[in-house]
Formats: structure tokens, C-alpha cells, sequence
């Protein structure tokens, strides 16, 4: 026996198998002209008159308890409508499931009910922004919401909790990067500080940016600066400008490298460019050439250019249009400046490095290349001057896509060196 609430918002009686409707002082059957009632005596409920309409049927019980559910979460909660169907789908039995509203509908259901609710409208301007101060702290009702500007035209808001400042004031290297998918509206990108905490990658800091100027990199990496008394050593990002400029200003002392996983995005979109994309997918040597362009990133700057030279000697047939692009120092148009591969190696290449004693490649980025990095971190300690041979594994090697597969996981397999003869 149990007590839900409509379609309507009223109370109905499920008891015996049957739905029942308050009539005063007993319940009725919902179905027009049935005879059905029941009461409550101040103990317990009961039925007095039997069905005409038909015999009782448990999966409606089910399914009227699985349309409460919805509509009570859909009012209590936050929680995405995906969750709300899924938690009340598993509390039926699969009869019960077989007859219930198809998922779209229960979708529509949860959205209109929250539509109509007190719910502030979306903002359409930076000043309609208002966040209640319930949700400017953790459910440890720590501070979560570090910075807001309040300014109207370009708002900027940073959210860390204390906890979360205090392991990134104890990572000595930090890895960021922005994405656009989960900005909210009027908000350019979502821009995130991971720090690299006994041997895992987490995300500590969060800021919702309006736009990616200089200057927007600048007020927030200054608001983290204040938050943390120790500096990093290392910062990974990946290869916009801005973002690099505003990292030398405010941490000027420490050492800012290129991420390798958009190192190889910009190397595939190149490929594309230069009309090489049909030769890198039908022809398996020049596919093997054009991957062993992203392993030059592993070669000690003073090599590259040796190396490069000899993935040309061995692959004759797309020296033309390897040459063809060569003006200047530059290879693949702007991607080389003077007579480095690629990249000014100083500052993008993932490079083998003295640090604590121990020689480890820094190529950790805040997106999908952790699962490889902590492969070659595992693997590889050898002495720098060893590094020169050519270094490939599965995630160098992965087969590209014009937009990357971020869900995709790569095999771990050990790191395997070629020594040049």
C-alpha cells in the first residue's frame, strides 16, 4: 500500500493491485463507474467494494509508481533526465518496464515539469547572472566559487574549493586546456588547471571564460597566482598563443611546454592541408613516414634536423611535396620557424628532461594522453643522449581523424627504441 500523486497533482491510493482516488472520506476507483472504494479507518487502508471494471493489475501499480518517481525527482532534484529514468527503470520489474512511457516521452515529462516550475529564466546578458549563495559552495559547504569580476560586459568566474588549492599549491607541473563543448552560453570556452598529484592528473581549478584574449588569460592565472604560494616548474598547454603569453607574465620562472596530443592534431591537419591525406591512408610507408614525424617531438633539438633528414632518404616518394613546402626554414607552411622541426623546441617540444635525478618526458596534457604518458613514464629511464632513436608505441601510431575520438583507448604496450646504425 502506498500513497502517489497524478498526472493532475492529486493523491491516488494504490493498494491490493487497484488505483484508487480520495471521495471524501474513502477512495474510489479511477475508472469512471466502477463501484471499487476504499478506506482508511486510522490504521490501515482497505477495500470494501469489489471491481466491475477489471481484474487488478500489478504493472499499472508499477507504472504508476514509476510516474511519481519521475515527477517528484524531476521537482527535488537537478539531476539530468537520463538518471531520473534510469534510477526509476531499475525499481521495475521487467512487466512492469514493457508498459511504461518510452524514454523520450519520460524526457519531455521531467523537462516540462521543471520548465514549469519557479526556475529563473537563462540569462541572455553577462549581468542576469546571479548565483544563489547554495550554489557558490561544495556539498562539504566548502567555498567552491573562488573569483567573480561582476563585470557585465566580459564576466569571468573561477571555482576551486580550498581542498583543491592546496593540492595544486603541492603539483609542481601543471597541464591546461580549454574546451567549448561544455561552456555555457555567453561564455567562450571552460578552462581547466589540472596538477600532477602522485603520479595522477587531476583537475583542481575550473574557470568559465568569455573570450580568449590575453588579458582574460592574464585576470585568471593572476586569481589562481594569489591562491598559491608555491609555484609550479613546468606548464603543459597546448599551442595557443594567448594563453602561452599570459602563463610568461604571471609565472615567469617557470618552464611552458606544448601538449603531444595537439602536437599530432596539428601534424594530421597538415597532412590534410598539403593534400597528403589519401597517400597516408592507402600507402602503409608513407603512413609509417608522416608518424614518424610526430615521434621527432622525443629527439633532442640538436638532432631533429639530422632525423628529419633521414625520414626524407628513406621515403623518396613524398620528398616533392615535402620540399615543395620547405621555404625558408619553414616545412608544412607556418608550423616550422628557422631551422627547427615543427616547433620552436624551447617551448613545444615534449622533450627528455633532468628532473630529480631521473630523465622523464614531459607529455602530460589536461586532455586524452594520460593513459600514454604514464605508459612512457613507466617505461622509459634511460640516458638523455639514448633518447636520438626514433620512439613510437600505440599512441603515436593511433590512426588519426580529422576531429579526434576522445573517447578512444589506446592498448598499453612497452615503449620500443630504433637505434640508428
Amino acid at each position: 500500500m502506498s500513497v502517489v500523486q497524478s498526472i493532475k497533482g492529486k493523491d491516488q491510493l494504490l493498494l491490493d493491485g487497484s488505483r484508487y482516488r480520495r471521495d471524501r472520506l474513502v477512495w474510489r476507483c479511477i475508472k469512471k463507474n466502477c463501484k471499487a472504494r476504499a478506506r482508511y479507518d486510522g490504521n490501515i487502508y482497505q477495500n470494501y467494494q469489489d471491481h466491475i471494471c477489471q481484474a487488478p493489475d500489478p504493472n499499472e501499480i508499477g507504472k504508476a509508481v514509476y510516474d511519481h518517481e519521475i515527477r517528484k525527482k524531476a521537482e527535488q532534484s537537478h539531476d539530468p533526465p537520463r538518471l531520473i529514468i534510469q534510477d526509476a527503470r531499475l525499481q521495475l520489474s521487467s512487466d512492469a518496464a514493457a508498459i511504461i512511457p518510452q524514454y523520450i516521452a519520460s524526457q519531455r515529462t521531467i523537462q516540462r515539469i521543471r520548465k514549469d516550475k519557479d526556475i529563473p529564466t537563462e540569462p541572455k546578458t553577462f549581468a542576469d547572472i546571479v548565483i544563489p549563495s547554495k550554489f557558490q559552495c561544495t556539498s562539504a559547504n566548502q567555498q567552491f566559487l573562488l573569483y567573480d569580476n561582476n563585470d557585465h560586459h566580459n564576466r569571468l568566474l573561477i571555482f576551486a574549493s580550498k581542498e583543491q588549492l592546496d593540492i595544486l599549491n603541492g603539483c609542481e607541473s601543471w597541464h591546461c586546456d580549454g574546451t567549448f563543448a561544455v561552456a555555457p552560453k555567453l561564455f567562450e570556452q571552460m578552462y581547466s588547471i589540472h596538477g600532477l598529484f602522485r603520479g595522477k592528473t587531476l583537475p583542481l581549478v575550473y574557470a568559465l571564460l568569455p573570450n580568449k584574449n590575453q588579458g582574460t588569460y592574464e585576470e585568471y592565472f593572476r586569481v589562481v597566482a594569489q591562491h598559491v604560494q608555491h609555484k609550479p616548474k613546468f606548464i603543459t598547454i597546448d599551442f595557443e598563443k594567448a594563453a602561452e603569453n599570459a602563463f610568461a607574465i604571471v609565472f615567469p620562472q617557470c618552464e611552458i611546454f606544448g601538449c603531444f596530443f595537439h602536437f599530432k592534431q596539428c601534424i594530421w591537419r597538415n597532412i590534410c592541408e598539403l593534400g597528403l591525406k589519401k597517400q597516408f591512408l592507402e600507402n602503409d610507408d608513407s603512413r609509417h613516414t608522416m608518424k614518424n614525424l610526430a615521434a621527432l617531438a622525443f629527439i633532442p633539438e640538436r638532432n631533429v634536423i639530422e632525423e628529419f633528414n633521414q625520414i626524407k632518404e628513406n621515403t623518396p616518394e613524398i620528398n616533392s611535396t615535402l620540399e615543395k613546402y620547405q621555404r625558408d626554414g619553414e616545412i608544412f607552411g607556418s608550423i616550422v620557424v628557422s631551422k627547427l622541426l615543427f616547433f620552436l623546441f624551447e617551448f613545444f617540444v615534449s622533450y627528455v628532461k633532468e628532473y630529480n635525478g631521473q630523465t622523464l618526458l614531459d607529455i602530460h596534457d589536461a586532455g586524452d594522453c594520460g593513459r600514454f604518458a604514464r605508459t612512457v613514464l613507466k617505461n622509459l629511464f634511460t640516458p638523455a643522449e639514448m633518447s636520438r632513436s626514433v620512439l613510437y608505441s600505440n599512441s603515436v601510431y593511433a590512426k588519426p581523424s580529422l576531429d579526434p575520438i576522445r573517447t578512444k583507448k589506446f592498448k598499453d604496450k612497452p615503449i620500443v627504441f630504433f637505434i640508428p646504425s
